[in-house]
């Protein structure tokens, strides 16, 4: 057996490093029984049961022309073929995916920085607060748009790194010594993931070309599913160099954006919201706000709600340290390919940040700020090994990372027991618990059609059941129109059927109901979380907002 490179055992060494750190800080989440799915979630399960009975194999989420979200789709069909559909099982497919991306960025920071400068990228994102919940998300975009953003920062990398590798031999000699291709890749210092892997390398003039298309791809795929994670990748552009590589970029992006663009009529759309909009003033005062939020990770759609201390103090540490090394790669006068990748990373942070203050305020969700995690996570990876230079630096940097580790680690094990299926600081038990007493409670009673309070939970009901209760919220038509008319010809027919609301809610809807003279319907609460009301009659739906198609069965 030959010896293994140095190169190679690095690599190694860092990727190990880099998952074992991922997997410990989300084990107290995937331990403590707060694993349930949220509503999109639900969506990307329902979607993997439908690869699996055969029905059909969805591109984009369902009920929108966005959100690629076959490549999260397939694996999580796939683990719950062989695992069965416990929602533990999505969320550490989605884990396996998120972490291959990852892997990705610790190596583009290994190729700006060396490997001390992958181990600290690769240590800072995996603790990072802000994607301890997300990536273990299934939200048909999120974590294909970051692995595959990733893929296409290290691509972009190595087009730096090989630009320096060329520029200072040139510069200190006034010859290149030996024969380059147009690229440069003779003098890469070490092997790309795309040579050959029983040895030698690429043919001069080829690996730019076949380095583009991959980013090409990448881009594209990016695109489609969250296009917000391509906007701190637009400064490593200034790097690509030969014309090759644009030229391969376009193919790349092309060969992946047809079959793609032939989809897009496939689904019936209901959500097409208008997100971006004028600049909001308010935004800028809110911005603060905004950013340790989003880092601290646990949020819930539109709202922040009340996380534990501990995850809202991890939001704000690490934000603070972000500014820190925006400000030191702005002020920073060296010039390498570490220090161009210091200014890359901060100018497509605050790039990233200026482009959310378009958005407009009733559409914003913390979430949109998931694309500028890894640039922290780089600008602090790369920052530090510039200052471990020095002794003092040295010190600095231990001081810092121990303050980090330690605020993620706190935050990580407060937030496990967070619900990331309900409003921080609403949990009330177990989500998965309460969802399976409240589907047994329908099947004990004959309910198998229900109009739900909640346009999310619609979705957990569905999928947890495995569609054996249809669901509906107030829209006629929502992202399944089957499931939808399902419910509202079961209403006209006469069959069983029931609303379903927070628990909550029922003290006053009974006390409503008595003042209306509807005494007999039976109204009954699930372990304190859930209440289903039999029998509705049509008067109260209406009263409730539930709208139904004109000319439909229901009316």
């Amino acid at each position: 057996m030959g010896r293994i490179n140095r190169g190679t055992a690095e690599r190694w060494v860092l990727t190990l490093l880099f998952v074992l750190t991922a997997v410990m800080f989300r084990l107290p989440q995937l331990t403590s029984g707060q694993v349930a799915l949220d509503g999109d979630e639900a969506i990307v399960a329902l979607m993997a049961d439908d690869v699996l009975d055969g029905s059909t194999v969805p591109v984009f989420f369902y009920g929108q022309q966005y959100g690629l979200a076959l490549l999260e789709v397939l694996p999580v069909a796939g683990a719950c073929h062989f695992f069965g559909h416990d929602p533990i099982v999505v969320k550490a497919t989605m884990l396996a995916l998120w972490i291959l991306g990852g892997c990705f960025t610790v190596h583009a920071a290994s190729r700006l920085g060396g490997p001390m400068a992958g181990a600290f990228v690769g240590l800072v994102l995996a603790s990072m607060p802000a994607w301890v919940p997300w990536s273990m998300k299934a939200r048909g975009g999120y974590v294909t748009a970051f692995w595959a953003s990733q893929v296409a920062l290290w691509v972009l990398a190595g087009f730096l790194e090989r630009r320096f590798r060329v520029i200072r031999p040139a510069s200190a000699t006034g010859l290149v010594q030996g024969g380059t291709g147009s690229d440069g890749s003779a003098l890469s210092g070490g092997p790309s993931l795309l040579d050959p892997p029983l040895g030698g390398a690429p043919k001069p003039g080829f690996r730019a070309p076949l380095e583009g298309f991959v980013l090409g791809a990448m881009l594209v795929v990016t695109a489609f599913a969250q296009p917000l994670f391509l906007v701190p990748l637009l400064p490593y552009f200034i790097y690509l160099r030969p014309w090759a590589a644009w030229i391969g970029l376009l193919v790349g992006g092309g060969a992946v954006v047809a079959p793609l663009l032939m989809h897009l009529g496939t689904n019936g759309i209901v959500w097409a919201p208008r997100v971006f909009g004028f600049l909001d003033p308010d935004a800028i005062l809110a911005l603060p706000f905004r950013i340790t939020t989003a880092l601290g990770g646990y949020y819930y759609y539109l709202y922040s709600g009340e996380p534990p201390d501990l995850v809202v103090w991890g939001g704000r540490v690490l934000a603070a340290a972000g500014f820190l090394g925006v400000v030191y790669a702005l002020a920073s006068r060296v010039r390498d390919d570490l220090t161009d990748g210091l200014w890359a990373s901060a100018v497509g942070s605050l790039t990233f940040l200026l482009l959310t203050l378009w958005i407009r305020p009733e559409q914003f969700g913390f979430r949109y700020l998931l694309p500028v995690a890894a640039p922290i996570a780089m600008l602090l990876g790369l920052a530090a090994c510039r200052f471990g230079t020095s002794r003092l630096g040295r010190s600095l940097v231990f001081v810092t990372s121990a303050v980090l580790f330690g605020v993620s680690a706190a935050s990580a094990w407060a937030g496990r027991n967070v619900s990331l299926a309900v409003e921080p600081g609403a949990e009330r038990g177990s989500e998965t618990d309460n969802t399976t007493a409240l589907i047994e409670h329908l099947e004990d009673r004959g309910i198998r059609f229900t109009y739900v309070l909640d346009p999310m939970y619609q979705w957990n009901l569905i999928q947890a059941s495995h569609r054996g209760i249809r669901a509906r919220w107030q829209d006629p038509v929502d992202r399944v129109p089957d499931i939808s008319r399902a419910v509202d010809e079961a209403f006209e027919a006469g069959e069983p059927t029931a609303i379903v609301g927070d628990a909550e809610f029922a003290p006053r809807l009974r006390e409503a109901l008595d003042k209306s003279g509807w005494t007999e319907l039976r109204l009954d609460v699930i372990q304190d979380r859930h209440f289903v009301l039999e029998s509705p009659p049509r008067s109260l739906l209406n009263a409730l907002d539930f709208r139904f198609e004109e000319g439909g069965s229901a009316h």
